[in-house]
């Protein structure tokens, strides 16, 4: 249900959204990122409630390959990705804790620390997105100004020779 309702907000998105609109239309992707993680967490809590090591360790494999994967997917818009990774990973470390394992233990601190190199890896990316963008822009600015000079050039050398050519046109009449 959460996928259909997401596919539906991407829909009505690429139907009728506008600049004005950006702030509304990120606050529902985050909001739908949100409602994703809920769902894949719970689906993990409850496999992790087995109190068994290897649904304990899938719920970890996927648990992560979807955080590790959405990076990809959701590092332009952080606030979105950080609602689906901290929603979905956060209470992985808790629960494995709670088995009080040496086995548990252990993946609850790699946990952990998966958890801060995903959130380092999406800012790292956030930010070489935002500068691709900004040196995009840049360079179409500059792309537009200097096709505006180089069509003053034209008028400009156009200009000269026509120039010329009444100063050669006076001197050949003399």
């Amino acid at each position: 249900l959460v996928t259909l309702g997401r596919w539906q907000l991407l829909r009505a998105y690429r139907r009728g959204a506008d600049d004005a609109q950006a702030k509304i239309w990120a606050r529902r992707f985050t909001l739908g990122s949100f409602a994703a993680g809920v769902a894949w967490s719970l689906a993990a809590i409850y496999l992790m409630r087995m109190h068994d090591a290897g649904h304990q360790t899938l719920s970890v494999f996927i648990l992560g390959g979807l955080a590790a994967g959405a990076v990809a997917t959701s590092a332009a818009h952080r606030p979105a990705y950080f609602a689906f990774m901290l929603t979905m990973l956060v209470p992985l470390p808790v629960m494995l804790a709670l088995e009080n394992g040496t086995l548990q233990w252990a993946m609850a601190a790699m946990a952990l620390a998966f958890i801060a190199v995903l959130a380092r890896s999406v800012t790292l990316i956030h930010a070489s997105l935002r500068h691709s963008l900004e040196l995009g822009l840049k360079n179409e600015t500059l792309a537009h100004e200097a096709r505006r000079e180089l069509s003053e050039h034209v008028r400009t050398t156009q200009a000269l020779h026509d120039s010329e050519q009444r100063l050669r046109t006076i001197l050949e009449t003399e």
